[in-house]
């Protein structure tokens, strides 16, 4: 069997060697692809403000621009942001999902041999795709999943929402802040796979839906596969099950009284599908117990702490610290966010001035409340997660494009507003402007040489006494040496997060821990708790009930870097135990 994880696989090498056959100059060409992306969509988006009337007409080229708009859009995201898919790891958590993957293509069993912490199943399920379309597992391959199954897909859902409910004027304007958020961002948690990809796209799906129901363009059959979408949500991450949550409620609160009774029993129908599925697949594996005891309680309680109990619970310091944190650290968003409550106001104002119809200002208060409750959902955890924020993108650009509707009164442009042109800088210009101008670290990632491994001798080691696709048990939040080594995960948990994690659960989460432990026989257990501070009272020797499985089936064969390695007994190999020095970066 090949490996199924690649380090710095095909994907990675073919991009790679096509930036070098570029040359010297392959970030200056990247930077000004960057500028002409930016400033043909901001003409395409202004053209019938700049243009007002019948001089419009007599300007082929603006209204060619102004028609290629959806196209330009997709096209320019995926050249600019091609480049990340050769950084290496952005967030631990990308190596987890790398781990995850290839160790359910090994056993596909969900919650048996992989456990994704605060992910379910569908976050992790459709990397799967990697394997098997013949490529290695690894940061650029999952990258390249995110964007072409959810960034891309969700811009064109988003296009087509808008253009369907405000006409192209508006949906140009409204989708000037998608192609600056999802574009030219340099922040590392919104360039890397995250698990926040998949809700979203599930919740971009579910609006367009949404947006037919409104439209009366929806068969029983959109209904009942819109009741599907949001229920999967809840299986891809926890956190966005309230966002899913206002969205069913506000399809059924905004449905004409002739029509509700049995649209609600399609959507009920469609929404309780997958649960069902799923209660039958756990049952199946005896796994309803662990189900309930993983993703319910466990999750109910880091919603209610954070991670490792130290995120924030005070609602005053998450509204004036954290929230700023999380909305203003990205500069790609930072302008829209800081913006869009202004936006907003002036949209509420104009809404109640010009009395609109109450089926409108039902929408648009929806649109609100779906924003509220998914930002509450992203501060609720108290945790200083940037790319929490990727959860709040469909609800935010959403309400954004219906306050620009309302403003702009989806009526033939006469001339451009001062508001709209300050707000058209602020939020797309200044900051697209000035991120494509910068060197493109990506395309300095991919020209630069290879850079060294964290740890070379601790990787060497391990792959001197195993073979591709073999487990290892990593001891400690170090999730990328699964994918330095190639071995996939000897146990469900990645990080040991719930193991290690005091509490009234730990007892039980050590218990199957040693079921893992016994069941799967790793070739190779890892200590890494030395190499952060937090975990250097977290060694396995304070663990009796996994100490004395190690110490009876495994060896210690080295110590390099302040890692230990056991070995399983039966594949031990001479390791040298000379520590060779340590690779940072940051």
């Amino acid at each position: 069997m090949r490996p199924i994880i690649h380090y710095q696989g095909d994907v990675y090498q073919g991009l790679r060697a096509f930036v070098l056959s570029i040359g010297p100059f392959a970030g200056l060409i990247w930077s000004v692809l960057g500028v002409v992306f930016i400033l043909l969509l901001v003409f395409g988006a202004l053209y019938p403000y700049l243009y007002a009337g019948s001089a419009a007409r007599k300007l082929p080229a603006g209204q060619g621009i102004s028609s290629a708009f959806p196209a330009l859009l997709l096209v320019g995201l995926f050249v600019v942001r091609l480049p990340a898919l050769g950084f290496d790891e952005l967030n631990v958590d990308e190596s987890q999902w790398i781990a995850s993957a290839a160790t359910l293509v090994d056993d596909p069993r969900f919650y048996e041999s992989v456990d994704g912490t605060t992910s379910g199943p569908l976050n992790v399920y459709p990397l799967l795709l990697i394997h098997y379309l013949g490529l290695g597992i690894d940061y650029a391959t999952i990258r390249l999943v995110g964007l072409l199954l959810v960034v891309l897909p969700v811009t064109a859902l988003l296009w087509a929402t808008f253009r369907l409910l405000f006409g192209q004027t508006t949906a140009r304007l409204a989708m000037l802040p998608v192609a600056i958020g999802f574009g030219v961002s340099n922040h590392r948690d919104t360039l890397a796979f995250n698990s926040e990809h998949f809700p979203t796209l599930l919740l971009a799906l579910a609006l367009y839906l949404s947006a037919r129901l409104w439209m009366n363009r929806l068969s029983w059959i959109g209904l009942f596969a819109l009741g599907i979408i949001l229920g999967c949500v809840p299986f891809t991450k926890l956190q966005a099950t309230p966002s899913a949550f206002v969205l069913a409620a506000g399809v059924v609160v905004l449905l004409g009284s002739s029509q509700r009774w049995w649209s609600v029993g399609w959507l009920l129908a469609g929404g309780l599908l997958p649960s069902l599925l799923l209660i039958i697949y756990l049952w199946q594996l005896d796994a309803l117990t662990y189900f309930y005891q993983s993703y319910i309680v466990s999750n109910l309680g880091y919603a209610q702490t954070g991670s490792y109990h130290r995120g924030i619970t005070n609602w005053w310091r998450k509204l004036t610290f954290l929230a700023p944190r999380l909305y203003g650290s990205v500069a790609s968003t930072r302008f829209f966010f800081g913006t869009l409550p202004l936006v907003v106001a002036g949209g509420i104002w104009l809404a109640l001035k010009r009395h609109l119809p109450p089926r409108q200002l039902g929408l648009f208060s929806f649109s609100l409340l779906w924003f509220i409750v998914t930002v509450y959902a992203t501060l609720q955890p108290g945790n200083i997660f940037e790319h929490y924020q990727i959860l709040a993108y469909v609800p935010a650009f959403w309400l954004a494009g219906h306050a620009l509707s309302v403003l702009t009164g989806n009526s033939l442009p006469t001339r451009l507003p001062v508001w709209l042109g300050a707000w058209v800088c602020l939020s797309v210009l200044m900051p697209g402007l000035y991120l494509a101008i910068q060197r493109n670290a990506g395309i300095t990632s991919l020209t630069t040489a290879t850079p060294p491994l964290f740890h070379p001798a601790v990787v060497r080691a391990i792959k001197a006494v195993s073979q591709p696709n073999d487990k290892m048990i990593v001891w400690g939040w170090y999730n990328r040496l699964h994918v330095d080594t190639g071995l996939l995960m000897g146990t469900r948990f990645i990080p040991l997060y719930y193991p290690l994690l005091p509490g009234d659960q730990q007892a039980y989460y050590l218990n199957v821990l040693r079921h893992d432990l016994r069941l799967n026989r790793p070739v190779v257990i890892a200590d890494v708790s030395a190499l952060r501070a937090e975990e250097a009272q977290q060694k396995p020797e304070r663990y009796p009930l996994i100490w004395n499985v190690i110490r009876n089936e495994y060896q210690l064969k080295a110590t390099l870097d302040s890692v230990r390695i056991f070995v399983r007994r039966d594949r031990s190999a001479p390791v040298a135990t000379s520590s060779s020095s340590m690779y940072h970066r940051n």
